[in-house]
C-alpha cells in the first residue's frame, strides 16, 4: 500500500536549515536523508521550496539544491517569481565573489533557458532591466 508523499515535512527541515545558514556539507547531509523536500510540482503548496528561500536569502546554496533537483529551476514562487529572479533580487547579507554568481547564473540559465522566460518579463522595465541582464550574463556564459 503506497500513500501520497507530500514534500512538506521534508521542505521544513530544509527550509530551516537555510534559515539558519547550515554550512553547505551539512544541508548536503539533510538532503541525502529528504530527497524529496526539492522536488518539483505543478502547484506550489503552503511551503515555500527551499529554491526561493535560498535563491533569496542564502545564495551560496542554490547550487547545491539545483544539483539535487535541477527542475526546481521552474519552479514558480506564490506571487510568479522563478528561482533565477529571486536570485538576482536577492538581499542576501553574506557576499558572493563574481565568479560564483556567473557560475550559478550560467548553471540557472542552462537549466531553464532565457528563451522560455522573455515573454513573462517583456513589458515592465524593471523586467526588461532583468532581461538585459540575463542577456549580458548568458553571453559570459558562452564565451566561457
Amino acid at each position: 500500500h503506497q500513500t501520497n508523499h507530500l514534500p512538506d515535512e521534508d521542505r521544513i527541515v530544509i527550509n530551516e536549515a537555510i534559515r539558519y545558514r547550515l554550512p553547505p556539507e551539512y544541508i548536503q547531509c539533510l538532503l541525502d536523508d529528504y530527497p524529496r523536500a526539492c522536488e518539483a510540482s505543478g502547484i506550489i503548496d503552503h511551503i515555500d521550496h527551499p529554491i526561493h528561500l535560498a535563491c533569496s536569502t542564502y545564495r551560496q546554496i542554490a547550487p547545491l539544491l539545483l544539483r539535487a533537483s535541477p527542475e526546481c529551476a521552474s519552479q514558480r514562487d506564490e506571487k510568479g517569481k522563478l528561482p533565477i529572479q529571486l536570485y538576482l533580487e536577492s538581499d542576501d547579507p553574506v557576499a558572493i565573489s563574481p565568479a560564483e554568481l556567473l557560475s550559478t547564473m550560467c548553471y540557472l540559465l542552462e537549466l531553464h533557458p532565457l528563451s522560455k522566460m522573455e515573454s513573462f518579463l517583456q513589458n515592465d522595465t524593471a523586467k526588461q532591466k532583468m532581461v538585459r541582464t540575463f542577456h549580458l550574463i548568458h553571453m559570459q556564459c558562452t564565451l566561457a
